[in-house]
């Protein structure tokens, strides 16, 4: 099976910026410890976008991206960052090796 990829682009508040960035490394460190097929996820800033920050993440196949998707850890991370999001879109992806 493939690889699955997930590319989240968020829009933070004015001024939450720092309080995100430190659930989102949170929410980064329980995923790398509680699933081991998730095999990259990594924060990129955007040059030019204050407001902007982006994810990349990688899971070994689909049932590892919906066990992901589907986990208590990710519900919370969702319910504890949207009062410092304006926006988040997300993208699934196959990676192509």
């Amino acid at each position: 099976m493939a690889k699955q990829a997930v590319v989240v682009k968020y829009r933070v508040r004015p001024g939450r910026m720092n309080e995100f960035l430190s659930l989102l490394r949170a929410h980064i460190a329980r995923t790398k410890a509680l699933e081991p097929s998730c095999v990259q996820f990594d924060i990129l800033i955007p040059h030019r976008e204050g407001d902007a920050v982006h994810l990349y993440e990688v899971y070994a196949d689909e049932a590892a991206f919906d066990f992901h998707n589907s986990s208590q850890t990710l519900a919370d991370y969702k319910v504890q960052s949207e009062p410092l999001l304006q926006e988040r879109t997300i993208t699934w992806c196959t990676v192509r090796e």
